[in-house]
């Protein structure tokens, strides 16, 4: 664990010939830190090549699995690191690789990752290798789905520039734009699906539409975006309920303050 600590401090440094020193003196390039990153992860989430290559040369093993199954690939892709991820696709290493659990792809990871100042460089990356743009994981969500509910709006630009698919369905027949609404998270988020390209009246599995969701809560941010985009206020669930009929009966039992709602439904719908 000492030697280990050691080597964390180089990569840090990103002192490539201290590194292979280390490594010479009995430094073990597979033991893992606290992440459960080996030292080759570590230098790809740092976008090290010189690091990386040393690594390699001292023996590291390019396929090893952190505890979630997630490969150096995945960690580069963490670290929006695009020149680290085409070392490592050139290694060999699967551009479609899932994790254990089949939650992510590197894709998904770069398309929602912290570094979004460089995301787009690293999504690039592994497209021009081959990633496939509408991967779904075990729930349906594809790397756009993450990007999306990430906020992270340069990206998700970027993969509807590459023919990613704005209304892939996800758990529940959901789509990004239906999910966004339902969880009330911001509207400004809901502004960015509906312009580049997601439909408004996609229904899921429980006949709701993304407009059905917005009246079940206040935030009219909501409604106001996607009925001015043309959002159909007639549609039905699979209870035969509208939108304003879900804002109507939340107004009889609770005090949540639903009039503004309804009064935006009800223009709607004239």
């Amino acid at each position: 664990m000492k030697r280990r600590r050691e080597l964390d401090k180089v990569i840090e440094t990103g002192d490539a010939v201290r590194l292979s020193a280390l490594l010479q003196a009995g430094g073990d390039n597979e033991e893992h830190n606290h992440l459960g990153w080996t030292p080759l992860m570590s230098t790809a989430y740092k976008g090290n090549l010189n690091a990386m290559r040393a690594l390699i040369s001292a023996g590291a093993d390019r396929y090893t699995l952190t505890r979630d199954g997630e490969c150096a690939l995945h960690i580069a892709a963490r670290g929006g690191q695009a020149d680290a991820i085409r070392y490592l696709i050139s290694l060999g290493l699967n551009v479609n690789a899932t994790d254990h659990y089949g939650e992510v792809t590197p894709l998904h990871i770069a398309a929602a990752g912290s570094r979004h100042d460089i995301a787009s460089e690293a999504c690039a990356a592994l497209l021009d290798a081959g990633a496939k743009i509408d991967a779904r994981n075990k729930d349906g969500a594809t790397p756009l789905y993450f990007a999306s509910l990430s906020m992270r709006e340069k990206v998700s630009r970027f993969l509807v520039s590459r023919g990613a698919d704005t209304n892939v369905r996800a758990s529940k027949g959901r789509t990004a734009l239906i999910t966004v609404t339902k969880l009330a998270m911001k509207p400004e988020t809901a502004s960015l699906l509906v312009e580049i390209g997601a439909e408004l009246d996609i229904q899921d599995d429980d006949g709701c539409t993304a407009l059905i969701y917005a009246a079940r809560h206040t935030t009219i941010g909501f409604l106001d975006i996607l009925i001015n985009a043309g959002a159909n206020p007639l549609l039905q669930n699979n209870e035969g309920k509208t939108a304003l009929d879900i804002a109507e009966e939340i107004a009889r039992t609770s005090s949540s303050g639903h009039s503004e709602t309804i009064a935006i439904l009800r223009r709607a719908m004239i």
